[in-house]
């Protein structure tokens, strides 16, 4: 109400900015996200430079992938305010999803940043980090991968089939303020500290490059580490990758047969693999295993209808999936 009081009665253009931002506060407060822009950029009409307003505007956008319009918002911030490390990161996340190389490298530069190329894309090798997901329901996840720059990374964990998209290979985005910082005064094993620093988790914001891999789950005894090799050598034409998800003392059991030590695992191949040629190499694999191995999703997607009776016959009798 003040901020209309004051819009309708008072001359002064900075008065009527100053109620504009505070109309726009109140539009953020109720979820009115277009009157907030409406109103924030009646603001830096008036004021080109009013930082607040073009910082929101530049969160807003790229909140909604608009992140042409974030950089150009961002531009401005780093001229009015060439110090603050906050717009030089927010710049290099809208830069990065824009192709702007070169515009990576100078906040990068101005960040204190070194980078091993001086052109083109930024793809190097920055060690492990964890990249925080959701799933549908909002619950948070995380998933392995290689830092390959300021601001993305390569995951490198298959991410649970019922979970989709599938994210093992994808380039991604993320967020560089890690939900798990070191403390300020924390230092590492070898500056004279007496603990490793933690390996960071970073939101994910956006995709770069999709995962092109399909993944499926496996149950069942164990196989060797020949035979694993094996299966991944032959099937070298769909880019297989196998990783166990269950702990060393995993076992199953069955009533008469007792016990067997058994893994849960991944397999994920690419999109374009033949998955019948997938599922005849399992199926065999489950000749070679003495025990029980599934993998019915896997046989599902490939038509091999014919399986998923005796899968489901050994799902039940040991306890499986």
């Amino acid at each position: 109400v003040w901020a209309d009081t004051v819009f309708q009665r008072v001359d002064s253009s900075e008065s009527r900015a100053s109620a504009r931002f505070v109309q726009a506060l109140a539009a953020e407060r109720r979820g009115e996200l277009d009157a907030m822009q409406a109103r924030l950029e009646e603001v830096i009409e008036h004021d080109p430079h009013a930082r607040n307003s073009r910082t929101m505007l530049a969160d807003l956008a790229r909140n909604r992938g608009e992140y042409d319009v974030a950089l150009e918002h961002l531009d401005v911030l780093v001229e009015i305010e060439p110090n603050v490390g906050s717009h030089h990161w927010g710049r290099i996340v809208a830069a990065t999803m824009e192709d702007q190389w070169d515009v990576v490298r100078s906040s990068a530069k101005a960040l204190g940043l070194e980078l091993g190329s001086d052109s083109g894309p930024v793809e190097e090798e920055w060690g492990p980090c964890k990249v925080q997901l959701r799933d549908d329901t909002g619950t948070a996840f995380e998933l392995f991968a290689v830092r390959t720059g300021p601001v993305t990374a390569r995951i490198m964990e298959i991410s649970a089939p019922e979970l989709q998209p599938q994210y093992f290979d994808a380039k991604v985005v993320f967020d560089p303020r890690p939900v798990n910082p070191p403390p300020p005064d924390a230092k590492p094993a070898a500056d004279g500290g007496n603990a490793e620093p933690p390996v960071l988790i970073f939101p994910l914001l956006d995709v770069l490059n999709a995962s092109t891999f399909h993944a499926f789950a496996v149950d069942g005894v164990r196989p060797t580490d020949v035979q694993i090799d094996a299966l991944i050598s032959d099937l070298k034409p769909a880019e297989a990758v196998v990783q166990v998800r269950s702990g060393s003392d995993y076992q199953i059991h069955h009533e008469t047969q007792g016990d067997r030590e058994a893994a849960y695992w991944y397999l994920a191949v690419r999109e374009d693999a033949a998955l019948t040629t997938v599922a005849a190499r399992l199926d065999k694999l489950g000749e070679e295993v003495d025990g029980p191995l599934v993998w019915p999703e896997l046989a599902r997607s490939a038509g091999r209808e014919d399986l998923l009776d005796d899968q489901q016959a050994m799902i039940s009798a040991w306890d499986l999936m």
